[in-house]
């Protein structure tokens, strides 16, 4: 599918590994890698990548790269940042929603979510909502790993924090599915978002808020490997020991 954006939601304070998306160890900040991923799905097109944030710094530091807006407005969560713009006077101009029917939002500390990914749940599937999912047997127990359920159909039956079993052990390992921070959806969603729900406010979820009022979203089975998020330093870490930083 072309017809579709990215939204880049970008948030400089975190409680984990605060400004985590200018850690630059690497040699360039950590959100660039993001961009530039979603800039290769999207064919380079400029226009077609968005940064949202509340931060002076992560703008002046994505400047140049993409379209980049700024706007401190308070936001729980990524998709009421990308929402509070796309719901402001003029934004649907600034964010070229005009020339999207379908939005991929992109958290912005998923360096390995690569193009084809991208591409691959920009387009829809068997639901208004779609993310992606990979199976492995080797659950993740690093801080910040997201665990997903899913029915035949591959639509979302819960997402947690702890591990949720979604097969037979394979030698001994329990299968899951691990949830990675990337989701598309239509544009008008965004003037529909859901109340916040006692679920989110269980596991601290967005998605939940969804799920609470019956929606489902539907689950692209990455084949590859889990993706690296960063939540904490032991993620930059690894990270950087991956491109060869010591």
């Amino acid at each position: 599918m072309d017809n579709f954006i990215v939204c880049i939601p970008a948030r400089l304070e975190s409680n984990r590994l605060p400004g985590k998306l200018l850690l630059d160890k690497t040699g360039k900040p950590l959100i660039h890698y993001a961009i530039e991923n979603a800039l290769e799905a999207v064919g380079g097109d400029f226009n077609r990548v968005v940064v949202v944030t509340d931060s002076s710094e992560i703008w002046y530091a994505c400047i140049g790269l993409c379209r980049c807006t700024h706007d401190p407005t308070p936001a729980s969560c990524g998709t009421e940042r990308i929402a509070n713009r796309f719901n402001h006077l003029g934004s649907r101009s600034l964010l070229g929603l005009t020339r999207a029917s379908r939005i991929v939002n992109l958290q912005a500390d998923e360096p390995e979510i690569t193009a084809e990914q991208i591409r691959a749940v920009a387009t829809p599937g068997m639901s208004d909502l779609t993310t992606m999912v990979t199976r492995t047997t080797s659950p993740c127990h690093r801080p910040g790993t997201v665990y997903c359920a899913v029915d035949r159909n591959s639509h979302s039956l819960y997402f947690s924090r702890e591990p949720l079993r979604c097969g037979p052990d394979v030698n001994d390992n329990p299968q899951c599915l691990v949830h990675s921070g990337i989701y598309s959806y239509w544009r008008h969603l965004l003037t529909l978002l859901p109340e916040r729900s006692s679920l989110r406010d269980a596991e601290d979820l967005e998605q939940l808020d969804w799920l609470y009022q019956g929606d489902q979203f539907w689950c692209f089975e990455n084949d590859g490997p889990v993706p690296l998020a960063i939540n904490t330093q032991e993620d930059y870490d690894l990270f950087c020991q991956k491109k060869g930083v010591a």
